[in-house]
């Protein structure tokens, strides 16, 4: 018995069966697959690789290294924010952001992982309308992913619970992402090539683009703004922490980034318009399967196998048909 390979195989096994559940979403916008132009480059996922999996498309490339990053993240998340609550802080996780941008049919979907409120010490009023907020607003959480309320409702309670029972209190709340890493992500060195001896990861560079993309998405589409927005990044290899705070500049040392303005939707548009025709669009990020994204892509081997250099396959009962172009 291999208990390594027991492991990689129900790894493996845990992303088919979610993969084939037939009540899985399939045609939804994701905030952390969200892209569009920042400082002028391209930031954020592939339209192809959406494309791939609005159609349900097969992965091609599921083996376990693949997956391990954000499965162990849900448990590290899990750990922070335990350690939050027993430093005595009220903790919402999850909390549902919806958005429909103008020329789409579905909405772009994210999950803020954490609101973190710390009322203040020996305020034991302040403490108990929170509470009693809290407990509502994962009543309304609850009832809008079963489908027994809509956005508006959901949107509306919020408000309702903040207005009533939080705000006028004195806590201090802080919206949160927590980001798990290995120790490279946070501070790694070049030993050579171009850049031999410089310095990388968030340390050295600030938060990572698509992480301020998604905290910004959230905060200008949750229906309340707090007072705090920070990016928590935490090593899962040496347990090194390090956060950024959305601010009025991007400063390394400072420990602060800004706001970046989400209004860009083209990626979404792009994506329902080749589904609905039944085409293959191209690559967003054409870098070699070689180079990261493409590298981390699970459909890699498809799209720079079959696929490679087509456009215009056509969708036959989710597969792809014969209609196959070289047209750019």
């Amino acid at each position: 018995m291999n208990l390594c390979d027991l492991v990689d195989k129900g790894t493996v096994i845990d992303y088919l069966r979610r993969f084939h559940n037939p009540n899985y979403p399939r045609k939804n916008h994701y905030a952390t697959q969200h892209a569009q132009f920042v400082n002028g480059k391209l930031e954020g996922g592939c339209v192809r690789q959406a494309w791939y999996e609005w159609n349900k498309l097969e992965p091609t490339d599921i083996e376990p290294k693949r997956l391990f990053s954000p499965a162990i993240g849900t448990p590290i998340g899990n750990f922070v924010i335990a350690k939050w609550r027993a430093a005595g802080a009220r903790v919402l996780t999850e909390l549902p952001v919806y958005y429909t941008p103008l020329g789409c049919q579905h909405a772009i979907k994210g999950k803020i992982d954490a609101l973190v409120f710390l009322p203040e010490e020996g305020n034991q009023e302040a403490d108990k309308q929170l509470k009693v907020a809290i407990h509502y607003i994962s009543k309304l959480r609850y009832a809008l992913r079963k489908g027994k309320i809509d956005l508006k409702h959901y949107q509306c309670g919020i408000l309702r619970a903040f207005n009533r029972k939080i705000l006028p209190n004195p806590i201090e709340i802080c919206m949160a992402e927590i980001k798990s890493t290995h120790s490279r992500g946070i501070s790694g060195k070049f030993w050579n090539g171009p850049r031999k001896g410089e310095r990388y990861g968030v340390k050295h560079e600030g938060p990572k683009t698509g992480h301020r993309m998604q905290l910004s998405f959230y905060r200008q589409h949750f229906p309340i703004e707090v007072g705090q927005y920070t990016i928590i990044y935490f090593s899962r290899e040496d347990f090194y922490r390090l956060e950024f705070t959305m601010g009025e500049t991007d400063d390394v040392k400072g420990r602060t980034f800004t706001e970046i303005p989400v209004d860009d939707f083209r990626f979404e548009q792009t994506i329902e318009k080749y589904v609905e025709q039944g085409i293959l669009p191209k690559r967003t990020h054409d870098v070699g399967r070689d180079t990261y994204p493409c590298s981390w892509c699970r459909y890699r081997t498809r799209c720079y196998g079959a696929d490679d250099g087509l456009v215009g396959l056509q969708v036959e009962g989710g597969q792809l048909g014969p209609d196959q172009t070289n047209a750019a």
